[in-house]
């Protein structure tokens, strides 16, 4: 990252002359699970809406929804009409991703 911000500086300094190139970066996302970091690069940016309704999630699977909820970007939106998951339940998970999480 400092090497590309160098580049970048040393191409606003050359006028005229020739600039290098600028290395494009993929996008990388960290995601920190206690005292450790995963990282991962994002490749499908545009995936942000699934629903999962057709599917029998029960009160044991919900361990499975906040994984998902945890390695998904802070765009991306969950829902699913679950009738097996208790009404407390569902609002308490609901509650820790506000308007990205739907059940």
């Amino acid at each position: 990252m400092k090497e590309r911000d160098t580049i970048i500086e040393k191409n606003k300094k050359a006028k005229g002359k020739k600039e290098e190139p600028v290395p494009i970066l993929d996008n990388l996302v960290v995601i920190e699970e206690g005292e450790t970091k995963k990282y991962f690069l994002n490749k499908n940016e545009t995936f942000k809406y699934l629903n999962i309704s057709l599917n029998k999630f029960d009160e044991t699977t919900i361990s499975f929804i906040e994984e998902i909820m945890n390695k998904t970007m802070p765009t991306f939106i969950l829902s699913s009409y679950t009738p097996q998951i208790s009404r407390e339940l569902a609002k308490s998970i609901c509650n820790k991703y506000p308007d990205r999480l739907y059940l």
